[in-house]
């Protein structure tokens, strides 16, 4: 998860690349499109979708272009009868096959609307536990984050699950449990090892 600093201070850069080189209005404008791109941009990094996939096109996706075409257009199309209904989504695969990329550019979608997404990935979540336990303010703040429209969880299969009880296996269990029972989205993507 993001720190209050980290936010602050991409809020900053943003605000200078997006409003004040705005050949339009110089940040001048409530109106001009220089803002809506300011808010999304501190949306998306907030969500800690990860920066490379910011200014994606989806037109240079050659890889599995075809589960682009088949599986996340239409699921992007239909995001708020997937919101109602609570569903999500699931992609497995090895390295470089897009999986990353894909959730990236649902969540993308979704905070171009109204709703909310976090992305994270296995074992980051398990640091920012980590770090909530000695910081309660963290902890709320991760809680918030945790409890958005479509939360992400990626990089699932990295993880060790050697311990049958291991402490990030039961927490993933547990939010996600937790959201199930909220009728919340999530989505996944599984890293596939042969």
């Amino acid at each position: 998860m993001r720190t209050t600093e980290e936010i602050e201070a991409f809020q900053a850069r943003s605000a200078f690349r997006t409003m004040a080189k705005c050949p339009r209005c110089a940040g001048a404008s409530l109106s001009c499109e220089c803002r809506q791109r300011h808010a999304f941009e501190c949306r998306f990094f907030e969500a800690c979708i990860p920066e490379t996939f910011l200014r994606f096109d989806a037109a240079r996706i050659t890889s599995n272009r075809d589960i682009y075409d088949e599986l996340v257009v239409p699921y992007m199309r239909a995001i708020h009868t997937a919101w109602r209904e609570g569903v999500g989504i699931f992609l497995h695969g090895e390295n470089g096959t897009g999986k990353t990329l894909f959730l990236s550019m649902i969540l993308s979608h979704v905070l171009r609307g109204p709703l909310t997404a976090y992305y994270t990935t296995l074992p980051q979540l398990s640091q920012d536990m980590s770090t909530g336990w000695r910081d309660p303010e963290f902890m709320q703040r991760l809680e918030l984050m945790l409890s958005s429209d479509f939360v992400a969880f990626d990089e699932l299969g990295k993880e060790s699950y050697a311990q049958k009880d291991n402490p990030t296996r039961v927490l993933f269990e547990r939010i996600v449990k937790q959201r199930f029972d909220r009728g919340q989205r999530f989505l996944y993507g599984i890293q596939i090892f042969q």
